[in-house]
């Protein structure tokens, strides 16, 4: 056999096996992470948004979708930790701290919520003292929460 052709072979192989094998990028994870996180497959999601996060670290979406599907698992410390990436990425995106104050709502994390909710007015313009209060009323009033 020619030893051009083996070669060619070789590389052929080689390259369709490492694009099967690397077809995946973040941005592919991330749909499928999505479409999972819709029918209500957590666990999925969660492996999916992993799998983008090491693609692509400074993604916040990514945290953000993986942190809610760790809340609907009830693994919140998991959901926190994945909220404070995306707001350390993105520290001006409003909703980031809000998303993390019902979190710590949820588990009774009350004086933590409170300064997310304080936050997240500050950062979207929102200076509704009374707005504010209520919320932190609130937490005041809730016993801790049963399940997401």
């Amino acid at each position: 056999m020619n030893k051009n052709f083996v070669f060619i072979f070789t590389y052929l192989l080689l390259l369709f096996s490492s694009i099967k094998l690397y077809s995946q990028n973040a941005e592919g994870y991330s749909e499928t992470g999505f479409k999972k996180f819709a029918n209500q497959d957590y666990i999925g999601a969660i492996q999916d948004y992993t799998s983008a996060i090491e693609l692509s670290p400074k993604n916040d979406s990514y945290y953000i979708i993986r942190g809610y599907s760790n809340f609907k698992l009830s693994r919140f410390n998991e959901s926190i930790e994945d909220f404070n990436k995306a707001i350390e990425i993105s520290p001006n995106f409003y909703s980031y701290y809000l998303n993390r104050a019902y979190v710590k709502k949820y588990i009774g994390d009350k004086e933590g919520a409170c300064f997310d909710y304080k936050k997240y007015m500050e950062i979207s313009g929102l200076s509704s003292n009374e707005e504010f209060k209520k919320f932190c009323e609130e937490l005041k009033e809730e016993p801790k929460m049963k399940s997401p």
